[in-house]
């Protein structure tokens, strides 16, 4: 798949997350139970924008940040704790197709920020449009 980076100014925002080290092959169910507690916590009217992950390789698997974009600032409450996503000038590139097929996207950032001079600020994530809430 060809992807087409766009170049954005995002502004930071207050997030709602769940965090936890996951086996490779146990990234899509923690995803599920992760959005289903934020939600759980927050309530659907605080929710600011689509689900997202935060993602670090960690040895064999992933640590992971899962969760919302919220109005406003939460408290800790169980596994749910209060985080951000960095504001500032954010390369991205939309996905179309099978999960299997997301390292692609991945690459093409990278590439792209190779070409251009540039390096990342901080951990990738990724935002679902797809993804119920």
């Amino acid at each position: 798949m060809g992807y087409m980076v766009e170049v954005a100014e995002r502004h930071p925002e207050h997030t709602a997350i769940v965090v936890g080290r996951v086996p490779r092959d146990g990234v899509g169910p923690f995803i599920g139970e992760a959005l289903g507690e934020v939600l759980a916590v927050v309530g659907e009217p605080a929710v600011a924008g689509m689900p997202f992950c935060r993602i670090d390789i960690d040895g064999d698997g992933f640590l992971l940040e899962v969760g919302f974009p919220v109005v406003d600032p939460i408290e800790p409450t169980g596994r749910v704790v209060p985080s951000r996503l960095p504001g500032g000038e954010t390369a991205t590139v939309m996905h179309v197709g099978s999960y299997d097929t997301v390292p692609g996207a991945y690459f093409a950032i990278e590439q792209w920020m190779s070409e251009q001079g540039c390096f990342a600020a901080g951990r990738p994530w990724e935002s679902w449009i797809t993804a119920s809430r």
